[in-house]
């Protein structure tokens, strides 16, 4: 059940990143700072997720103490306390054929019969863990209670996006750079995000969009170099979401239906599509990931800071927001 059920990936962060040494080769001292961008990501995730863990773990050890403190009031095991605490109701069918059907997609065509238990278990589990969560929230208030580790502070990066598409104010106040691929579903859903989100504050963000071809999807590079070509006639953006509207049905003539659709010359699209140019541009793009270190895709940075909340309107709103 584990395995379907995680689809999303996380990060968070560190105390000054600047001037801490790392390690020394001969007179040579080598700080965070000093090394290549994608190195001091790594870095910062690693920090961060020890910290997520502490404080996981503090949290855990706080929970458990005043279970075990109020069993002893109650004069009951602690089994029977906690059975107290965070037993649940019966998970319903509806709940649960409910959920199927959000899940689908990510469930491997899975019958509803088959994995019914499974769901009702998951289910179980998390209204348990709401319970538990909502306790600690509550012990945390009451007992004035603080996590003393310093919180780790995310690096900014350099990202150079001169020539690459972009629209909205190119001195806004937030810049948000995308790198994704055109067969990766979870872009053709931020695609559509994005759009929202850029509608929302058209006017108060700059959004640049890198191509990210991964290697597992042989038609992205070629639906990318389209997308170079278009962009040289000024209709990027139209491309675009005409490539990841289609996602599902792209081939490697792809490029040039968009171009006849979108009623660009076909004469420069064709060779713009065979020029060297064009796919460097694409290599290049890909290259500034790799910099980054990008393990998948989407990946988004706003000022410079790799984004890590969920993909969706309202979280990256909220980020956007808090930027402004």
């Amino acid at each position: 059940m584990k395995k379907f059920l995680t689809w999303f990936c996380i990060a968070s962060a560190m105390p000054a990143l600047c001037a801490e040494k790392l390690f020394v080769t001969g007179q040579n001292t080598h700080t965070i700072e000093s090394l290549p961008p994608g190195f001091q990501q790594s870095i910062y995730d690693a920090k961060k997720q020890y910290y997520d863990t502490l404080s996981q773990i503090a949290e855990s050890a706080l929970l458990e103490n005043y279970v075990r403190n109020e069993a002893n009031k109650q004069k009951i095991s602690v089994e029977e306390l906690e059975k107290k605490l965070f037993s649940t109701g019966p998970i319903s069918d509806a709940e649960a054929k409910k959920w199927y059907e959000t899940n689908q997609f990510r469930l491997g065509g899975r019958p509803f019969d088959g994995i019914k238990g499974d769901i009702v278990h998951f289910l179980t589990t998390e209204q348990q863990q709401k319970k538990r969560g909502e306790l600690v929230q509550k012990l945390q208030k009451e007992e004035a209670y603080s996590f003393v580790l310093a919180k780790p502070v995310p690096p900014k990066m350099h990202i150079d996006t001169d020539g690459f598409p972009s629209k909205g104010p190119a001195k806004a106040k937030v810049k948000v750079v995308e790198f994704a691929d055109y067969q990766c579903p979870h872009c053709q859903a931020t695609a559509e995000v994005m759009k929202k989100v850029f509608h929302m504050y058209e006017n108060q963000i700059q959004f640049i969009f890198l191509d990210y071809p991964l290697s597992s999807h042989r038609l992205a590079t070629t639906v990318a170099e389209g997308a170079v070509c278009a962009d040289g006639q000024g209709k990027f953006w139209e491309y675009h979401y005409m490539a990841f509207g289609n996602q599902a049905s792209l081939t490697e003539n792809s490029p040039t239906t968009f171009a006849k659709t979108l009623h660009l010359d076909m004469t420069k699209f064709a060779s713009c599509l065979q020029a060297e140019t064009t796919k460097e541009k694409v290599l290049r793009s890909k290259r500034k990931g790799d910099e980054l270190h990008i393990e998948g895709t989407p990946t988004i940075y706003m000022n410079g800071v790799k984004y890590t909340e969920g993909y969706t309107v309202e979280a990256i709103s909220a980020a956007i927001q808090k930027l402004l």
